[in-house]
């Protein structure tokens, strides 16, 4: 279903965020 896929991508972005974030505390 299209909403399962937004829901995904919602929350990979999310996780990619904080990894950013993360990445970016760590420097």
């Amino acid at each position: 279903e299209k909403r399962v896929k937004e829901i995904v991508l919602k929350a990979m972005g999310q996780a990619i965020s904080k990894t950013v974030a993360i990445a970016e505390i760590i420097k």
